[in-house]
């Protein structure tokens, strides 16, 4: 079972990697 906050925590660093990737992506390649 999750808390509210825990669900949150794993969304925001899930959208922060997609972040990463579709910047750096371009970039490292």
């Amino acid at each position: 079972r999750v808390s509210r906050e825990e669900r949150e925590a794993l969304e925001a660093r899930q959208q922060a990697m997609m972040a990463e990737q579709q910047e750096g992506g371009h970039v490292s390649h």
